[in-house]
């Protein structure tokens, strides 16, 4: 009798959970506010329903909503580093630099050869006015993934109010095509003595 009992409530919890998926999937496509939650309510202990719901809010502009649905989904699933991702990118969105901070500081920590987080987070302390720490964790996200390093350098360009010799300080080209991005980034902007400067020292090619 108990096993029955089980093995029908194992049952009825896995039909929960696959409604709760299905009505997730529905709520994403259409950005249904209602939907989602019918999701949770389906599935309260599924972190993919709470990380569901909250990418409806956010995307909808309940950025304070959102935040509360990753964290709801990091009660479950603590080591997930996309929700510390996600949940950063709602806190800012709501003024919470600190809590953003914090959220994209784990992320990195539990991703720490992935470039988003420290992309993310390299961008947070731009904005918040940590130029130093910035520019460090912006430099390993680019680090992590080459295709970063010329958003690096546009964002660093403005970061260091068009100052050429700035932008070559903390553009760090390391490798001959991070010096190429780099020159002809600066001769594009009307700098070309730095770029071909650059150039010389470097002892690459421009082609």
């Amino acid at each position: 009798m108990a096993c029955s009992a089980l093995f029908l409530w194992c049952a009825w919890a896995a039909v929960r959970a696959g409604a709760s998926r299905v009505v997730s999937d529905y709520a994403g496509r259409v950005r249904s506010k209602e939907a989602a939650d019918v999701s949770v309510a389906l599935a309260p202990s599924d972190p993919e329903a709470h990380y569901a719901r909250g990418n409806v809010l956010a995307d909808t502009g309940d950025h304070a909503g959102a935040a509360s649905a990753y964290e709801a989904a990091l009660a479950l699933r603590p080591r997930d580093y996309v929700l510390w991702v996600e949940l950063g990118k709602a806190r800012e969105e709501t003024g919470d630099t600190a809590g953003a901070l914090e959220a994209f500081r784990r992320a990195a920590s539990l991703a720490p050869f992935y470039a988003g987080p420290r992309w993310q987070l390299g961008n947070t302390l731009l904005r918040a006015g940590s130029r130093a720490e910035a520019v460090a964790e912006l430099r390993r996200a680019a680090e992590s993934d080459p295709r970063l390093y010329p958003n690096l350098v546009r964002t660093l360009w403005h970061a260091a109010g068009r100052d050429p010799r700035a932008l070559v300080r903390d553009a760090s080209p390391r490798t001959p095509d991070e010096v190429l991005t780099l020159a002809r980034f600066l001769i594009r902007e009307g700098e070309a003595g730095v770029g071909l400067e650059l150039l010389r020292g470097s002892g690459a090619p421009l082609t």
